[in-house]
């Protein structure tokens, strides 16, 4: 049994990104990625499509990181804030639904939050 694993979600469901508590940008075009590690489930992430930049200015940066399960992971940043987005570019097989889709560091003023649609009773 492998110690390390994700497995991958397409939402059907509106996710928002905020940064410092400004609208960022949304997506209902977001995918879930959930690992597990050594038994443990890692928080799950949120990656969404590329098209969420466009008209954003972010600037890519020469910052690489390597992660057995999903490849060599590339970083952008946005305002003051360095590193802060980042993208696995040519993913790992396994986990090929979030090439071309976009992460955010949370604990770097990034929050995202699930779009709450109020249904009449």
């Amino acid at each position: 049994m492998k110690n390390h694993f994700a497995t991958t979600i397409n939402l059907s469901e509106t996710i928002e990104i905020y940064y410092k508590d400004e609208f960022f940008a949304q997506s209902d075009n977001v995918i879930e990625l959930k690992e597990q590690f050594r038994g443990k489930n890692l928080n799950p992430v949120f990656y969404f499509p590329r098209c969420i930049l466009v008209g954003i200015s972010v600037r890519k940066e020469k910052t690489t990181s390597y992660c057995p399960i999903k490849g060599i992971a590339s970083y952008w940043s946005y305002e003051d804030t360095n590193n802060c987005i980042w993208s696995y570019e040519e993913p790992i097989k396994e986990v090929s639904l979030i090439k071309g889709y976009y992460s955010f560091y949370e604990d770097k003023g990034f929050e995202i939050r699930r779009k709450r649609i109020f249904k009449p009773s």
